[in-house]
């Protein structure tokens, strides 16, 4: 079964996914994320919003060294270089579909009571409707 993820992501890589320059997001731990999993962006300050959505293509995990080589040359690649810099095993998730929404969303209102999450966060729905992180 597919899940509904939360993802903070800086707006300069939110902007390269919805321009589809970008084709893979990366983290610095193994990441608990599957193909078929459903993410929901949210852009970190100055944005501060959910702006859109892709679906997780395949995981990647690995050594850093291995995974900046998914990176397409340029200013990307430098800035996963240095992100991933220390980290003994990281994932690169690939991006597909991604949508950029009309509407921007306060994340409050879509999970009041919650804050974003620092990289990621799994959702599920209640019965009544109401959507809440798993504890």
């Amino acid at each position: 079964m597919n899940r509904l993820v939360v993802m903070s992501i800086r707006p300069r890589f939110a902007k390269a996914i919805y321009s589809r320059t970008k084709q893979f997001e990366f983290r610095r731990v193994r990441t608990q994320l599957r193909s078929g999993d459903l993410v929901l962006v949210y852009e970190s300050a100055p944005v501060s919003y959910l702006t859109g959505q892709f679906h997780v293509g395949k995981v990647v995990i690995g050594s850093p060294t291995d995974l900046i080589e998914l990176e397409a040359e340029g200013t990307s690649r430098v800035a996963v270089q240095h992100y991933l810099l220390g980290a003994q095993v990281a994932s690169a998730i690939e991006v597909l579909d991604p949508v950029r929404w009309r509407e921007k969303v306060c994340f409050n209102e879509f999970l009041p009571g919650y804050r974003p999450p620092q990289s990621y966060a799994f959702v599920m729905e209640r019965v009544n409707g109401v959507f809440c992180c798993p504890s």
